[in-house]
């Protein structure tokens, strides 16, 4: 897959409009394209399809050129709400020509460049994200995504409690990042009734205690219903059409009646 993706990129950097690579492009990020990247060490482990890869060079030129939080700055900012540039990859425009892309950082660009090449666009969102996860391990970070029914200024209690809970599953379920900071970063959710949900790695942690509480009013506010003992029901007579199809079905339900009886007297 990633050899294919590399003749692919490639053929797009190289082959597109000109004979060589654009102004742009450093020699230095084709240098880094021809490696085996995608088998190196990285801060942390990622979990995902071959977009991976792409998330993987972009850090590699990154760290190359010590300008992570640039890099991770242009991508956030192709993500954002707002930006004309957000809907590129449905357009027509060329990520290694178009004058619009001239104010991302090269690495970007490159990296960009190549995702288009291949038609993998649409990942960026996911590419964006693993590429955050990575800068920040390197800073020995781990980002905390928590989701509250409203704005942190209104919900101080829920803010301060996910932080406990965050510490504790830090503590807990990720010994080997003893001593990490933990970045906050606040989610609303309105169909939240109150509380908190965190994801910390690759953990949810929800804050039950709402739920439960309101399922136990609800159940204690219910009436008591005794489901053994159901009203008596009265049984209609069954009207029959008289015609002969009716006659016919009434001798032979009295034959059947007849025969079991004798049945049960004699035990046939």
């Amino acid at each position: 897959m990633r050899r294919s993706m590399l003749t692919s990129a490639v053929r797009g950097l190289r082959q597109a409009r000109w004979n060589t690579a654009p102004a742009w492009v450093k020699p230095q990020f084709l240098q880094i394209y021809e490696t085996d990247f995608a088998n190196a060490e990285y801060p942390e482990r990622a979990v995902g399809g071959d977009y991976v890869n792409f998330s993987k060079l972009m850090f590699q030129l990154a760290t190359a050129e010590k300008k992570e939080d640039k890099y991770l700055s242009d991508v956030q900012g192709l993500l954002s709400k707002g930006n004309r540039l957000a809907t590129f990859w449905r357009t027509e425009s060329n990520v290694a020509t178009d004058k619009e892309f001239d104010n991302l950082e090269p690495g970007v660009r490159f990296v960009l460049r190549w995702m288009q090449s291949c038609s993998a666009m649409d990942n960026l969102e996911e590419v964006a994200k693993i590429f955050g996860i990575y800068i920040k391990a390197a800073k020995k970070t781990i980002v905390v995504d928590v989701t509250l029914a409203g704005l942190p200024t209104s919900q101080a209690k829920n803010v301060e409690a996910a932080k406990q809970a965050a510490e504790a599953t830090l503590a807990s379920h990720f010994p080997e990042k003893k001593g990490w900071k933990l970045e906050f970063n606040y989610l609303v959710d309105p169909g939240i009734i109150d509380g908190w949900r965190l994801e910390i790695g690759s953990m949810v942690v929800e804050d039950m205690r709402v739920y439960l509480d309101a399922w136990n009013k609800a159940a204690s506010a219910a009436a008591s219903v005794d489901y053994t003992h159901g009203p008596t029901i009265k049984s209609l007579p069954t009207v029959w059409p008289q015609n002969a199809e009716t006659d016919m079905l009434a001798d032979w339900c009295d034959d059947l009646a007849a025969f079991d009886a004798e049945e049960a007297l004699h035990g046939f």
